[in-house]
């Protein structure tokens, strides 16, 4: 019995990570310059990151689905994609326009 449960378990985790596929891409500006340090989350699957110098983010263990991810750093627009997870990854390629600071003033 006991090996049985085993088995059964380890067939359940190894099921789970097959389904599981890449969300990646690049992250630049209206010049195709790539952007660093861009937050980037997918909140239904509550998973964040940042992206490096080159502008690339990466999530693995990604479902199968539809989901909104979502772009920000300051001096830029927030973004919202919508993203369809289907295959075993999946590339997102964003870019972010400049949104100006706007500082009340305090007089």
């Amino acid at each position: 019995m006991r090996s049985f449960i085993v088995v059964a378990l380890f067939s359940l985790g190894l099921s789970i990570t097959v389904d599981g596929q890449t969300l990646s891409g690049t992250v630049v500006n209206a010049q195709r310059t790539p952007l660093n340090a861009v937050t980037v989350s997918v909140p239904a699957l509550h998973r964040y990151g940042v992206t490096d110098s080159g502008g690339h983010f990466r999530f693995t263990n990604i479902p199968h689905g539809t989901f909104a991810v979502e772009f920000s750093i300051i001096g830029y627009r927030d973004m919202t994609y919508i993203v369809a997870c289907n295959g075993d990854s999946t590339y997102v390629g964003a870019t972010l326009s400049i949104s100006p600071l706007i500082i009340p003033s305090l007089i």
